[in-house]
């Protein structure tokens, strides 16, 4: 199995004092979808732990060196624009990928 690097931090996280994570699981990193299986095990968005391995993960390929903004970005669609309806991590991927260049900007 690859070893993610955890570049972006729970500390890092926007919405971590918001409530709109739980901590008490851990990131499935087993899961098919990191470990080159078929990515229709399911994207728990409420798992803090979760979420932060999955946007790290989702870097682990960038093109260039990921900045706080690119994680926050990915952190905000997931937050704010991702469809209830997503619930693998593959379709959640694809999603953010294919919805990348239509969110311009951050909250603040």
């Amino acid at each position: 199995m690859q070893t993610i690097e955890m570049s972006f931090e729970q500390s890092e996280l926007r919405y971590n004092d918001s409530g709109r994570y739980n901590w008490e699981k851990p990131a499935d990193i087993y899961s098919p979808f990191y470990t080159g299986g078929d990515g229709d095990s399911t994207f728990d968005r409420t798992n803090g732990n979760e979420v932060l391995y999955f946007i790290n993960y989702l870097f682990k390929d960038f093109p260039e060196e990921p900045t706080l903004s690119h994680y926050l970005k990915a952190e905000e669609m997931i937050a704010f624009d991702l469809p209830l309806w997503k619930k693998s991590h593959k379709s959640v991927a694809e999603w953010v990928s294919k919805n990348w260049n239509k969110r311009e900007r951050l909250i603040m």
